[in-house]
């Protein structure tokens, strides 16, 4: 895989201490508010109107715990009115992928990544063509669980080996935070790997 952009590091990097601030512990982006970072970061939306966005919706006496909450102002969507809140986006105008996008991931996929995906395509057999957001949480898990079961044994070292070195640069982290913090990245990085999109709403 190609190394992460350096402007691009910078700019989660940014966005991941306006979360860790607001929280009052140190953050990693999660797999979902990594892709919707990368997307703005490809928009040229500047990170400073994001953590303004996070930091207007703290000072408003809201708790924002996903750059997904102020998604709406950091595009210029309206909210909701008289909502009191922001909400994270719903429905098509999220932007969220749709099952047809997932399935023609699936198609792309090598055929000796076929295995690892087979729970997966049972969770979309139970999904049905309509699937309640519990059914799409169900199914993001099994993506999560597979994709990154598909990847080499000898790739996923590689993924592990860079993935200790960068704990050296975080020693003052909490194990558990760096725990969470590799599992994330590995998730992600085999997610990526495989262009698997995200469907659910946790």
């Amino acid at each position: 895989m190609p190394p992460v952009d350096r402007n691009l590091e910078a700019y989660l990097s940014t966005l991941e201490g306006a979360l860790s601030r607001i929280r009052g512990r140190p953050v990693t982006l999660s797999p979902r508010d990594f892709a919707l970072a990368r997307g703005w970061f490809e928009a040229g939306i500047p990170a400073e109107r994001v953590r303004e966005a996070l930091e207007r919706a703290q000072a408003e006496g809201q708790s924002p715990s996903a750059l997904a909450y102020v998604r709406r102002q950091v595009e210029g969507r309206p909210g909701r009115v008289g909502s009191g809140r922001s909400e994270p986006p719903e429905g098509p105008e999220a932007g969220a992928p749709s099952l047809a996008e997932l399935h023609a991931a699936l198609a792309r996929l090598p055929e000796s990544a076929g295995i690892a995906f087979a729970e997966v395509r049972r969770a979309l057999e139970r999904a049905g063509p309509e699937p309640a957001p519990e059914a799409l949480d169900e199914l993001d898990r099994a993506l999560d669980t597979a994709a990154l079961a598909a990847i080499p044994e000898s790739e996923l070292q590689r993924w592990r080996a860079e993935a200790a070195r960068a704990r050296t640069r975080q020693a003052h982290l909490p194990p558990s935070a760096l725990d969470e913090a590799e599992r994330r990245t590995l998730t992600r990085r085999a997610r990526e790997r495989w262009g698997l999109p995200y469907v659910g709403t946790e």
